[in-house]
């Protein structure tokens, strides 16, 4: 990971992945996805991936059957910030 993205690649991690290690593990997926689309020879996440693998995972996620509780989780998460 880009060392000046290192804190926002772990809160945008922790945000949307929802303490869960399903989501986790899926936007870590769509994170290094971007990177191998964009880079012929990838060598650290930097933010773009970053915001890019949120993107996607957030639209995948939000039209899946259990979005409504995902969608308050997400809701609740912010409120305690």
């Amino acid at each position: 990971i880009e060392e000046n993205s290192i804190g926002y690649f772990y809160d945008e991690l922790f945000r949307y992945s929802t303490n869960c290690p399903r989501n986790m593990i899926r936007i870590l997926d769509y994170m290094v996805s971007e990177l191998c689309r964009i880079e012929k020879e990838p060598k650290k996440i930097e933010r773009e991936h970053i915001d890019v693998g949120i993107k996607h995972f957030y639209a995948i996620r939000i039209d899946e059957l259990d979005a409504k509780q995902y969608e308050d989780r997400l809701r609740s998460y912010r409120e305690d910030e």
